[in-house]
């Protein structure tokens, strides 16, 4: 039989120091972290949770298990934050395993054992909420944890609670909820990069509202807060918001912007990520229309190298246009084989019929075969 003495504190304290460490290294960093070494935290992270879900499942004392839920819940809060990005897709052993903890911290809050201030106990019930699948009363638990925050507040509450209310209200299509918790995120932030990080949404939402000149102006100044040097760098946000001022730029009009935004972007990008791809692809149709066909040829064809996903209508875009500029250049067993690649595609795609009437005019055509 066991024992108060036999509660697994041991592994609850060794999963915490090796949380500390990781945070440590994220909040101290005196050059930026790369995709390599934040890979390597979350996987350290991951391996936190796993001690503090495998101690709450050990714990024989109810006050035992109270404390390693709780850890689990700031542990996920944590790794959504600093390494996922406010983005959460959780399976459905999380899914479950989210809504055993927020039933025992709710019926140990209602008990006044619960051992957190209110702001944060309502926050981490926002991100048990989210990892539950129930984005709605997420959202409904960050304002209150926005409403009963302090002075003496930590900054992963009061900032953590706007930017995920500015993440999911973007999601949803609230651009004006998205823009007002993410400006006041900005405001609440104490550091630079975290500042850089508010701002890039206040401008995604700018954007997809259609509001082009003030998205851009506001992706401008999160650039100029970005600070590699200093800590809580995130290469995602930045990058992205490389990407989206090329993204804008072109929009507007101004190609020799979006050519030197979207070069910028592939700098600071590696080379096999989604990331890459797609400022590839956007690059080529820059080119494109300069009327530089060549190397508009070259950044679709490094687009296509750096692709390892599954299939989808983004790289059948790049297929088409590839194989239609190819067969413009004379290059015909190469266009065909990527407007072949087109044609067999399950993805319906709208260039199905003119990469057939191309294969058709080339098969007819020996000077571009």
């Amino acid at each position: 039989m066991r024992t108060p003495q036999h509660e697994p504190r041991g592994r609850l304290a060794k999963a915490l120091a090796a949380r500390d460490e990781a945070v440590r290294q994220l909040h101290t960093a005196h050059e930026a972290l790369d995709d390599p070494s934040r890979r390597a935290i979350d996987e350290a992270m991951g391996r936190v949770f796993d001690g503090c879900v495998d101690a709450f499942r050990n714990a024989w004392l109810e006050s035992s298990r109270v404390a390693a839920a709780l850890e689990i819940a700031r542990t996920l809060a944590l790794r959504l934050s600093l390494v996922h990005n406010y983005t959460v897709d959780p399976t459905a052993d999380l899914r479950a395993l989210a809504s055993r903890l927020l039933a025992l911290l709710d019926a140990a809050a209602g008990e006044k054992k619960l051992g957190a201030a209110e702001s944060e106990a309502a926050y981490l019930r926002g991100v048990l909420l989210l990892h539950a699948g129930d984005r709605e009363q997420a959202l409904a638990a960050f304002d209150v944890a926005l409403q009963l925050a302090t002075p003496e507040t930590s900054e992963s509450v009061d900032y953590g609670s706007c930017l995920f209310i500015a993440q999911i209200a973007h999601e949803e299509g609230d651009w004006r909820d998205s823009i007002r918790f993410a400006e006041r995120a900005a405001k609440l932030a104490s550091s630079t990069n975290l500042v850089a990080q508010a701002l890039s949404v206040v401008a995604v939402s700018r954007h997809a509202r259609g509001d082009r000149l003030r998205a851009l102006r506001k992706f401008e100044d999160a650039l100029r807060y970005f600070d590699r040097a200093e800590p809580l760098f995130n290469p995602y946000f930045y990058r992205n918001t490389i990407l989206f001022c090329g993204i804008v730029s072109f929009d507007m009009g101004d190609l020799p912007a979006a050519e030197s935004f979207f070069r910028r972007a592939l700098e600071v990008t590696s080379a096999d990520s989604h990331d890459a791809f797609d400022a590839y692809a956007r690059l080529g149709r820059v080119l494109l229309l300069q009327g530089r066909r060549a190397e508009a040829a070259d950044a679709l064809e490094k687009a296509l190298a750096t692709y390892h996903f599954a299939e989808s209508e983004p790289v059948v875009d790049v297929l088409f246009e590839l194989g239609a500029l190819h067969a413009s250049l004379g290059n015909g067993p190469r266009a065909r084989a990527l407007l072949q690649r087109v044609v067999t595609s399950e993805i319906a795609h709208p260039g199905k019929a003119e990469a057939s009437r191309i294969l058709r005019d080339s098969a007819g055509a020996p000077s571009i075969g």
